[in-house]
């Protein structure tokens, strides 16, 4: 019998090992595969395909307030950059103070319990007890008093010396803050007055090409339905299929271009003025009335052109409404469309471009000197606040410092007087104690049975009472990480819920740029590729690599979006900031392999062949799935990575 089971496991063993040796011969054979590379090209973009993008945040997160609540306090608003653990809100504590209050009204009540409990306790002492009792207490007394006092005076000379140099160090902190909110004070006024200048310029800039866009267009009207003499005849040859269709509309359009016209000569004159004048001008932010012409011409020139945009639309249909002819053929008519189609992108681009690549319009310029009239004054007032309490706060350092310089040596002579008498306290009170101290310690027992009721029940309320205040704490919404304000999402006096977003937190270490690229570069990068960004106003380059491509064209640009996630941060790159760039990249070459076939070992990188076989490889870049090797030894072992 012993023999037969021998043979079936001899049996099973060498079946076993047939079948591995089998399995180790399809290495090489069955499991080859094709090496797939790639040409290695790099692309780097000139200046003519150089690009603008902004700083935004790789991530946000949103804070709120567990227990929910009306918000009493805000401490931040958006754009404000916060610390770790810093205090941003609070909640309404009141309904978590009723449960605290309720607590500590219990507490009191088994307090005075405990009180009268003890009072009644010590009633029934009988009078030799009593006695023996008072003598302890005053002996225990006195002694504490004599320990307290040696204590008291040795921490007097040691407390003395610490508050005088505290407070020396207050004072010298406080003058560090002193002269940190003048610098602070002095930076704002100079980066707001490059702010002014630049949107004034800007502003200028607008008024340039509003005036140009207005002449052009109200000159291709004048030719297109002859007005002025300056146009006349010019359009005799098909002047009769002009709008043939729709008639009146000529008329109308003759009719509202004079209206226009008028408007239009006064417009020009004062602006051209005001150019002159700015152009002129050491300094327009110094100047008042020069700021407040730029800001009126402005609103005048966005009057004038709501009408020049609804003159464009009827111009178009009138061409629209014309019938051909051999003197006014379909083609004419549908240059002459394209040319009205032309100027009414103009118009609109002048009234609401805000892109940094281009002039912007009058609407964007409006609001731009509005938000700075307002924005200006409220930073400058909160830190000419900062600065005067900062003075403040070093006066009374100063005061403090002189004060706790006088109080030391008057202290000291205090405490060594009291010592004195304390010590003569305590020898009497000894003899007394040490005459009844047997029938003492049996009333202590006594006392100690009845009161550790009582106690208990202090200590359980007293845990209640923490819970209350534990719960007190959820009402401060607080920092979790250094970061930027992105978005608040509620006020003063709002009710929110448990979990109901207030703030929106961004870590401003941790980057990414939206760049919108044309299509035929977009489809040479992937996912993963390692970028390199020159910023031009720096001259530093970053590096990143390309975390998103989004699937479909930009409507308006034209170009494909694309998101870089920066490497090297620095403090140069803040949230927001934007800066025209020149952006290259190279696309990689090797051997993609199962990222869980690569094994990282003391240092290095191997793929992992068989059982007994490892190559070492130089990883380039990974994804989620796989990555990109290069290796000469690779080359002679590729097999199918299941």
């Amino acid at each position: 019998m012993k023999f037969k089971n021998y043979f079936w496991i001899l049996g099973l063993a060498f079946i076993l090992l047939l079948g591995w040796c089998k399995k180790g011969d399809k290495i090489g054979d069955i499991y080859q595969v094709q090496e797939m590379k790639y040409v290695v090209k790099t692309w780097i973009m000139i200046s003519e395909n150089s690009f603008v993008w902004t700083v935004e945040p790789q991530s946000q997160t949103m804070l709120w307030s567990p227990v929910g609540g009306k918000i009493v306090s805000i401490k931040v608003d958006e754009g404000d950059y916060v610390k770790w653990w810093w205090l941003l809100a609070e909640v309404d504590p009141s309904p978590i103070m009723t449960n605290l209050k309720s607590a500590n009204d219990i507490l009191a009540t088994l307090e005075a319990m405990y009180k009268n409990t003890e009072a009644m306790f010590d009633a029934q002492i009988a009078a030799m007890k009593q006695k023996v009792q008072q003598a302890k207490a005053a002996m225990e007394m006195a002694q504490k008093a004599l320990e307290w006092v040696n204590k008291w005076l040795k921490d007097t000379h040691k407390i003395t010396k610490e508050q005088l140099e505290t407070a020396k160090k207050q004072v010298e902190q406080a003058k560090v803050w002193v002269e940190t909110a003048k610098t602070n004070l002095e930076h704002t006024k100079k980066v707001l007055k490059q702010r002014e200048k630049d949107i004034y310029s800007n502003s200028k800039n607008a008024l340039a090409q509003a005036r140009i866009v207005a002449t052009n267009f109200l000159n291709f009207v004048d030719e297109l339905v002859w007005i002025s003499d300056k146009n006349k005849h010019k359009n005799d040859m098909f002047e009769a299929y002009l709008g043939a269709k729709n008639t009146a509309l000529k008329e109308n359009i003759k009719s509202e271009r004079r209206k226009v016209y008028s408007d239009y000569k006064n417009w020009k004159k004062d602006v051209d003025q005001l150019i002159e004048d700015i152009k002129n001008s050491p300094d327009v932010t110094a100047d008042e009335k020069l700021k407040q012409r730029i800001y009126n011409a402005l609103k005048q020139t966005e009057g004038l052109f709501v009408k020049l945009r609804k003159l464009a639309d009827d111009t178009y249909h009138l061409i629209d409404a014309s019938v051909a002819a051999p003197t006014f053929p379909a083609s004419m008519i549908n240059q002459y469309k394209q040319q009205a189609t032309n100027f009414q992108t103009m118009i609109e681009k002048t009234l609401l471009t805000a892109e940094w690549n281009y002039l912007l319009g009058i609407k964007w310029s409006i609001q731009a000197i509005e938000n700075f009239k307002k924005q200006s004054k409220m930073k400058l007032d909160l830190l000419q606040k900062q600065y005067k309490m900062a003075q403040k706060q070093y006066e009374t350092a100063k005061q403090t410092y002189q004060q706790y310089l006088a109080m030391s040596q008057w202290k000291i002579d205090e405490v060594t007087t009291k010592k004195q008498v304390t010590e003569k306290q305590y020898e009497i009170a000894k003899k007394q104690y040490e005459e009844a101290v047997a029938g003492l310690k049996a009333l202590q027992k006594q006392k100690a049975t009845q009161l550790s009721q009582i106690k208990s029940k202090i200590a359980q309320v007293k845990w209640n009472r923490s819970q209350a205040a534990i719960q007190l704490g959820y009402t401060k919404i607080v920092a979790p990480y250094d970061g930027i304000i992105l978005k608040k999402m509620a006020d003063i006096g709002q009710v929110v819920g448990p979990g109901m977003p207030v703030f929106a937190l961004a870590d401003d270490k941790k980057l990414k740029i939206k760049v919108y690229l044309p299509s035929s570069l977009a489809n040479k990068i992937k996912v993963g590729d390692k970028v390199r960004i020159y910023i031009t106003d720096l001259w530093e380059f970053f590096t990143g690599f390309v975390h998103k491509i989004y699937p479909n064209v930009d409507f308006m640009s034209k170009r494909v979006p694309i998101e870089v996630y920066l490497e090297n941060i620095e403090w140069k790159l803040k949230i927001g900031m934007y800066w025209k760039v020149y952006f290259s990249f190279a696309q990689l070459t090797g051997y993609k392999i199962p990222k869980s076939f690569i094994e990282y070992k003391w240092g290095e990188y191997f793929v992992k062949l068989s059982d007994w076989k490892k190559v070492k490889v130089n990883v380039k870049q990974c994804d989620e799935n796989r990555c990109l090797v290069e290796s000469e030894e690779l080359k002679e072992w590729i097999v199918i990575l299941k």
